[in-house]
Protein backbone atom coordinates (compact mmCIF):
# COMPACT_ATOMS: atom_id res chain seq x y z
CA UNK A 1 0.00 0.00 0.00
CA UNK A 2 1.29 3.64 -0.94
CA UNK A 3 -0.66 4.78 2.39
CA UNK A 4 -1.34 3.99 5.48
CA UNK A 5 -4.82 3.15 6.20
CA UNK A 6 -5.17 6.53 8.48
CA UNK A 7 -3.66 8.10 5.55
CA UNK A 8 -6.63 7.16 3.04
CA UNK A 9 -9.62 7.27 5.58
CA UNK A 10 -8.63 11.13 6.08
CA UNK A 11 -7.97 11.65 2.39
CA UNK A 12 -11.17 10.07 1.60
CA UNK A 13 -12.77 12.55 3.85
CA UNK A 14 -10.78 15.48 2.05
CA UNK A 15 -12.46 14.31 -1.45
CA UNK A 16 -15.97 14.07 0.12
CA UNK A 17 -16.30 17.75 1.03
CA UNK A 18 -17.86 19.36 0.71
CA UNK A 19 -20.68 16.82 -0.25
CA UNK A 20 -18.43 15.05 -2.99
CA UNK A 21 -20.03 11.16 -3.59
CA UNK A 22 -18.46 8.49 -1.40
CA UNK A 23 -18.16 6.42 -4.54
CA UNK A 24 -15.50 8.45 -6.72
CA UNK A 25 -13.46 9.62 -3.66
CA UNK A 26 -13.02 5.98 -2.38
CA UNK A 27 -12.37 4.83 -5.75
CA UNK A 28 -9.76 7.85 -6.01
CA UNK A 29 -8.07 7.52 -2.87
CA UNK A 30 -7.78 3.76 -3.10
CA UNK A 31 -6.54 3.65 -6.59
CA UNK A 32 -3.68 5.87 -5.46
CA UNK A 33 -3.67 3.49 -1.70
CA UNK A 34 -3.09 0.86 -4.60
CA UNK A 35 -0.95 2.49 -6.98
CA UNK A 36 -2.82 1.36 -9.62
CA UNK A 37 -1.93 2.67 -13.15
CA UNK A 38 -4.13 3.13 -15.20
CA UNK A 39 -6.55 6.42 -15.39
CA UNK A 40 -9.42 4.30 -16.55
CA UNK A 41 -10.68 2.56 -13.18
CA UNK A 42 -11.32 5.96 -12.02
CA UNK A 43 -14.14 6.62 -14.81
CA UNK A 44 -15.56 3.29 -13.13
CA UNK A 45 -16.68 4.70 -10.54
CA UNK A 46 -18.28 7.70 -12.15
CA UNK A 47 -22.00 6.99 -11.92
CA UNK A 48 -21.39 5.24 -8.44
CA UNK A 49 -22.76 8.17 -6.21
CA UNK A 50 -25.97 7.76 -4.42
CA UNK A 51 -26.23 4.23 -5.19
CA UNK A 52 -25.49 4.17 -8.68
CA UNK A 53 -26.47 7.43 -10.35
CA UNK A 54 -28.59 8.93 -7.50
CA UNK A 55 -30.75 6.24 -8.04
CA UNK A 56 -30.64 5.33 -4.15
CA UNK A 57 -32.17 1.96 -4.39
CA UNK A 58 -28.70 0.37 -5.13
CA UNK A 59 -26.42 0.00 -2.96
CA UNK A 60 -24.17 2.36 -0.69
CA UNK A 61 -21.72 3.84 -3.15
CA UNK A 62 -18.98 3.05 -1.05
CA UNK A 63 -19.40 -0.92 -0.78
CA UNK A 64 -19.90 -1.29 -4.42
CA UNK A 65 -16.80 0.48 -5.11
CA UNK A 66 -15.16 -1.42 -2.39
CA UNK A 67 -16.29 -4.68 -4.04
CA UNK A 68 -14.56 -3.29 -8.04
CA UNK A 69 -11.50 -2.59 -6.16
CA UNK A 70 -11.16 -6.27 -4.53
CA UNK A 71 -11.63 -7.31 -8.38
CA UNK A 72 -8.96 -4.83 -9.51
CA UNK A 73 -6.21 -5.39 -6.65
CA UNK A 74 -6.45 -9.20 -7.20
CA UNK A 75 -6.77 -9.44 -10.91
CA UNK A 76 -4.90 -11.96 -12.76
CA UNK A 77 -4.37 -12.38 -16.51
CA UNK A 78 -7.52 -14.83 -18.01
CA UNK A 79 -5.16 -16.67 -19.79
CA UNK A 80 -3.61 -18.30 -16.69
CA UNK A 81 -6.65 -19.77 -16.26
CA UNK A 82 -6.10 -21.93 -12.96
CA UNK A 83 -4.42 -18.34 -11.10
CA UNK A 84 -7.60 -16.27 -12.25
CA UNK A 85 -10.13 -19.04 -10.98
CA UNK A 86 -8.28 -19.08 -7.62
CA UNK A 87 -8.37 -14.35 -7.84
CA UNK A 88 -12.12 -14.70 -8.86
CA UNK A 89 -12.82 -17.00 -5.84
CA UNK A 90 -10.70 -14.88 -3.67
CA UNK A 91 -12.56 -11.75 -4.61
CA UNK A 92 -15.75 -13.17 -4.36
CA UNK A 93 -15.09 -14.36 -0.45
CA UNK A 94 -13.31 -10.93 0.36
CA UNK A 95 -16.32 -9.25 -1.33
CA UNK A 96 -18.81 -11.20 0.60
CA UNK A 97 -16.98 -10.39 3.88
CA UNK A 98 -17.38 -6.88 2.81
CA UNK A 99 -20.71 -6.73 2.63
CA UNK A 100 -21.42 -8.83 5.77
CA UNK A 101 -19.42 -6.84 7.83
CA UNK A 102 -21.12 -3.72 6.45
CA UNK A 103 -24.45 -4.81 7.42
CA UNK A 104 -23.84 -5.73 10.61
CA UNK A 105 -22.18 -2.52 11.22
CA UNK A 106 -24.59 -0.40 9.74
CA UNK A 107 -28.19 -2.59 9.41
CA UNK A 108 -28.50 -1.93 5.94
CA UNK A 109 -27.07 -1.74 2.08
CA UNK A 110 -29.38 0.30 -0.19
CA UNK A 111 -28.23 3.95 -0.05
CA UNK A 112 -31.77 5.19 0.49
CA UNK A 113 -31.80 2.87 3.83
CA UNK A 114 -28.30 4.25 5.26
CA UNK A 115 -28.91 8.13 4.96
CA UNK A 116 -32.98 8.28 4.94
CA UNK A 117 -33.19 10.96 2.51
CA UNK A 118 -33.53 11.13 -1.14
CA UNK A 119 -30.93 12.88 -2.85
CA UNK A 120 -33.57 13.82 -5.71
CA UNK A 121 -35.72 15.99 -4.18
CA UNK A 122 -34.68 19.15 -3.85
CA UNK A 123 -36.13 20.44 -0.87
CA UNK A 124 -35.07 17.40 1.16
CA UNK A 125 -31.76 18.07 0.19
CA UNK A 126 -32.03 22.01 1.33
CA UNK A 127 -32.89 20.63 5.12
CA UNK A 128 -30.02 18.62 5.24
CA UNK A 129 -26.82 19.41 7.03
CA UNK A 130 -23.27 18.47 6.43
CA UNK A 131 -23.63 16.33 9.73
CA UNK A 132 -25.81 13.97 7.49
CA UNK A 133 -22.87 13.52 5.38
CA UNK A 134 -20.35 13.28 8.07
CA UNK A 135 -22.07 11.12 10.43
CA UNK A 136 -23.16 8.72 7.62
CA UNK A 137 -21.54 9.28 4.17
CA UNK A 138 -18.02 9.27 5.50
CA UNK A 139 -18.25 7.17 8.44
CA UNK A 140 -19.19 4.34 5.76
CA UNK A 141 -16.21 4.98 3.54
CA UNK A 142 -13.89 5.09 6.15
CA UNK A 143 -15.46 1.74 7.26
CA UNK A 144 -14.75 0.08 3.59
CA UNK A 145 -10.67 2.02 3.59
CA UNK A 146 -10.56 -0.08 6.81
CA UNK A 147 -12.11 -3.05 5.69
CA UNK A 148 -10.19 -3.35 2.06
CA UNK A 149 -6.93 -2.82 4.36
CA UNK A 150 -8.05 -5.56 6.41
CA UNK A 151 -8.83 -8.00 3.73
CA UNK A 152 -5.16 -7.19 1.90
CA UNK A 153 -3.20 -7.90 5.34
CA UNK A 154 -4.95 -11.41 5.91
CA UNK A 155 -4.25 -12.04 1.89
CA UNK A 156 -0.84 -11.15 2.65
CA UNK A 157 -0.21 -13.02 5.67
CA UNK A 158 -0.95 -15.60 4.29
CA UNK A 159 1.05 -15.31 1.35
CA UNK A 160 -1.84 -14.90 -1.63
CA UNK A 161 -0.84 -11.65 -2.96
Amino acid sequence: MKMTVEEAKTRVVDAMRPRNPCGPALMRVMWEAYGLKNEDFLWAGSAVRGGIARQQQASCGAITIGSILLGLKNCQPLKNKEKAEKAQKAVLEDAAELVKSFIQKFRALRCIDLVGVDFNDEKAMKQVTDALFEQKCQKQAQFVIEKLYELDEKRRSKGQT
